[in-house]
């Protein structure tokens, strides 16, 4: 991935420190760790694994034991995390133009839009 956010960005929009790391993890550049994030909202459960190394990210929103959406994502670009008012996102860049940037909404509640360009 081109553009990844820093560790404490990920702890802000997700609300929770990732899982501890192992000895051997700790000298490892973020950029090479695997990480995951469980976010909840009421019913709604949003489940992360972002691999930078591979450009990789999973996602699985559920809502008890409903899935909602899941998407195992290659090539992605980048993440970004973007604020506005009292609303957080998660953008999901990508390289190829026919993709639009997935966008998660974490705050106040769990959303995605994603879709394809129009060419």
């Amino acid at each position: 991935m081109e553009i990844f956010p820093e560790e404490h960005e990920l702890i802000d929009i997700f609300e929770c420190e990732p899982p501890q790391l192992t000895l051997e993890e700790l000298d490892v550049p973020d950029y090479y760790k695997q990480w995951r994030f469980i976010l909840k909202r009421e019913t709604d459960v949003l489940e992360i694994d972002i691999e930078p190394s591979i450009s990789y990210v999973y996602m699985r929103w559920h809502q008890e034991n409903k899935v909602i959406l899941e998407l195992a994502l290659e090539e992605v670009y980048g993440i970004e995390i973007k604020k506005q008012g009292n609303s957080e996102f998660i953008l999901v860049l990508f390289n190829d133009e026919r993709l639009k940037t997935l966008t998660i909404r974490t705050k106040p509640y769990i959303s995605v839009v994603w879709g394809t360009a129009n060419t």
